[in-house]
């Protein structure tokens, strides 16, 4: 003991060897070390704890109202808390309640009022209007006569019953008792009657009488004036003469059934025995007709005129001819349909009207057709251009010459183009000052002209003159015009001359192929005519001319016949100096026409010889008189003649000298300004030299002709060369330039050139 082995204040009894324990309450084992849990925990709430063996645990027996290990959990349903219901305990001292039907509350002690409840919700507990009663915990239903049941809801079937009848015999129903097919519906102790067509009344015992209210409401049972008969739950109809059925309503279609004889044929009636389109009506024992418009009378056996009833029904002239119910049309030659109103259009597969005149119109007759034709053309098929015909009514004609103007005429037809050739015999009979009116100013053609980048005076400047083919012309330098000579001082641009010129397109005539203007690059010592070597300068663009001069010498003697001047020949009628031929245009490969002075010479003294005048398209003689329209075909044969320098009697020499220009062209867009020349209307702009910038100018262009380099190429004979060989070097050497419309307004004159060094000789040794 003296080491006080004994704990929680037990007590120690012992020795050296031994040692006991006497343990406190609440505490054992050999050193009291193991505490009592009953002391420590305890049962509660009246429970009874005992130790297990190990003594360490406890149990606790709880009386019936608690539970737990403790005993420390209240059961709350132990004292039956729900009076009508079952309790459910939730633990902690609560509970809850399901209460039986009728009964609600925490408890269950309150009564459910069935009845209110359901006349809230407007449901009905109680059937065939039954009374529903609340009691405690239920309800009960108080039934009206004739039902039963918790709900009310038997009901006995008052149509299967027996009752006595009038006649002693029992019905199930009265409803059936007079009508057979009556509906009996059961009520409450009662029921009710459905009658069928023919009765009334509660119990279906009163007949109805359907006469009697179908004539009230203006109705009719009884088709085809039959009369109504009333009886019992029922009706009967006395049908009149030709119908029958319980209604009336069958009558035998008298149409069908009539049979008649007409004209010896048997028909079903006599409306269609001739108007086969007639309509039959049925009546009673009879029927009616109703004609079509061809028939009238009663049964449509009257045929009906109808030429006479309306005379035009025939069209386009024909004759209306009445048969038996219809008409027949007698048509003209071209028409057809039955009353001659179709006329065929005759018009379309001809086109003939539209060869020339896309204006024309085909207009359609009988059988045959006719062109109207636009305001530009006439003759039977608008081939004929109507300024060609007026001019040729206004020239005339007379017996000798009619069928030459008809002839003529019908040439135009097939070849419009040739007007071009027809202008000048026209326009040659005109005196030169009505030629000259006819043909554009300067003022009408220029806007400007400019040399050496010098304004020009048009009128000083330009040197005008007409001719038959070309009209107005206006030349530089013209060998006429001596007071206005000017001499060429520098190459390029700043020595040439440049002019801005309006096409005035609006004014062309129909057979003009081309919209240009024509220029022509000359010695001013010759003069140009309509077969001259030209180039036309293209509208809307700035057309640029370089030109370079040659001069050919030739031997004459015996290196062969040259001339030196036009003297020398039998007739030349032009002015200038003598020429045969022209130069060539370097930029085209096609050969053009050569300008024969000499030979068109020897051609007006062949026409003059054939047809005693002479061609009004060239220059003849001033003591000659043009020919004129009449003399077109005896003109015409001259030209079939062929080539002039083939005909005998007809010598044209090469001109011992003569100078002609090799040109070059090109072509760019009309230029101008970007600035100021933006408010400028179309001449202004040509006008300004400083405008740059491109535009279309469609009316308008510029032509520049240039000198390249101030030399002339000299081209002479030398005793070492044939002549025959000379000629056929150079013979076919062609001069100048361009051109379009009928307008020449330069030449360069050969005095340009006399101070200028010559740049080539030729030598050859062949």
């Amino acid at each position: 003991c003296a080491s006080y082995p004994c704990l929680n204040g037990g007590t120690c009894d012992g020795n050296f060897l031994w040692y006991t324990c006497t343990c406190p309450s609440g505490y054992s084992g050999k050193q009291c070390q193991t505490i009592d849990p009953c002391l420590s925990f305890g049962c509660k709430n009246g429970g009874t704890c005992s130790k297990t063996e190990d003594g360490a645990t406890y149990t606790c027996a709880c009386n019936s109202a608690f539970y737990g290990t403790n005993c420390e959990k209240y059961k709350a349903c132990v004292s039956s808390p729900c009076v009508h219901g079952n309790c459910t305990d939730k633990g902690s001292g609560d509970y809850s309640c399901s209460c039986e039907d009728g009964w609600k509350g925490n408890n269950c002690l309150e009564d459910i009022d069935e009845c209110a409840e359901a006349a809230a919700s407007n449901k009905k507990l109680c059937a065939n209007n039954g009374t529903c009663v609340n009691s405690i915990g239920s309800y009960s239903c108080s039934c009206i006569f004739g039902t039963f049941g918790f709900d009310c809801s038997e009901n006995p079937d008052d149509c299967d019953k027996s009752y006595l009848g009038q006649d002693g015999k029992h019905y199930p129903n009265l409803c059936i008792y007079l009508d057979k097919g009556a509906n009996c519906t059961d009520g409450l102790a009662n029921y009710t009657c459905t009658c069928s067509a023919g009765f009334k009344g509660a119990r279906c015992m009163n007949d109805i009488d359907e006469c009697a209210e179908a004539a009230a409401s203006n109705k009719k049972l009884c088709a085809n004036n039959g009369t109504c008969v009333n009886s019992i739950g029922s009706y009967s109809c006395s049908c009149i003469f030709g119908t029958f059925g319980f209604d009336c309503s069958e009558n035998p279609d008298n149409c069908l059934i009539s049979n008649e004889t007409i004209d010896g044929v048997l028909y079903p009636n006599k409306c269609i025995a001739r108007d086969k389109t007639a309509n039959c009506t049925d009546g009673f024992g009879e029927y009616f007709c109703e004609c079509s418009q061809y028939w009238n009378g009663q049964f449509c056996l009257d045929d009906v005129d109808e030429c006479a009833i309306d005379p035009t029904r025939c069209k386009n002239f024909a004759t209306c001819i009445n048969t038996p119910g219809y008409y027949e049309c007698d048509c003209i030659n071209g028409t057809k349909g039955h009353n001659c109103e179709i006329n065929p259009d005759d018009c379309a597969n001809i086109t003939a009207c539209n060869s020339a005149d896309k204006k024309a119109n085909c207009t359609d007759g009988f059988a045959e057709w006719w062109c109207t034709c636009g305001p530009d053309y006439t003759g039977e098929f608008c081939d004929l251009e109507i300024i060609i015909y007026k001019v040729l009514l206004m020239l005339g004609g007379n017996n000798a010459n009619y069928d030459d103007l008809i002839a003529m005429m019908r040439d135009l037809i097939r070849t419009p183009a040739m007007m071009k050739d027809l202008v000048p015999f026209i326009v040659g009979l005109q005196s030169l000052e009505n030629r000259t009116a006819l043909s554009w100013s300067a003022e009408e053609t220029f806007l400007w002209v400019a040399y050496e980048e010098k304004r020009l005076d048009l009128k000083a400047d330009l040197y005008k003159w007409n001719d038959v083919v070309l009209g107005n012309c206006f030349t530089f330098n013209h060998f006429n015009n001596t007071h206005r000579a000017y001499l060429m001082r520098s190459d390029g641009a700043q020595g040439g001359l440049k002019a801005a010129l309006r096409l005035n397109s609006h004014e062309y005539v129909p057979w003009t192929e081309t919209v240009a203007i024509m220029t022509f690059i000359h010695p001013n010592t010759e003069t140009i005519f309509s077969e001259s070597p030209r180039y036309n300068a293209e509208p809307a663009a700035m057309t640029t001319i370089q030109s370079i001069e040659s001069l050919y010498r030739r031997l004459g003697g015996r290196y062969g016949r040259c001339v030196q001047s036009a003297n020398e020949v039998d007739s030349y009628y032009y002015e200038g100096s003598y020429t045969t031929d022209a130069s060539f245009i370097r930029k085209y490969t096609s050969p053009y026409e050569k300008q024969y002075g000499c030979l068109r010479s020897c051609y007006q003294d062949e026409v003059k010889k054939a047809c005693q005048c002479m061609d009004s398209r060239y220059p003849m003689a001033s003591n000659e008189a043009p020919c004129e329209l009449p003399h077109r075909k005896c003109v015409d044969s001259i030209i079939a003649k062929g080539d002039v320098s083939t005909w005998a009697g007809c010598t044209c020499p090469l001109p011992c000298e003569n100078s002609q220009f090799d040109a070059s062209f090109t072509a760019a867009p009309l230029v101008i300004s970007k600035n100021k020349c933006n408010s400028y209307k179309a001449p202004q702009r040509l006008n300004d030299s400083n405008c740059a910038e491109p535009k279309s100018q469609p009316d308008y262009l510029i032509v520049n002709v240039q000198v390249p380099r101030i030399t002339i190429n000299i081209f002479e004979e030398t005793p070492a060369w044939t002549a025959n060989r000379l000629i056929g070097t150079i013979g076919g050497l062609g001069g100048v330039v361009c051109g379009i419309n009928l307008i020449t307004f330069i030449e360069f004159a050969y005095l340009l050139f006399v101070k200028l060094p010559m740049a080539v000789f030729f030598n050859r040794q062949i």
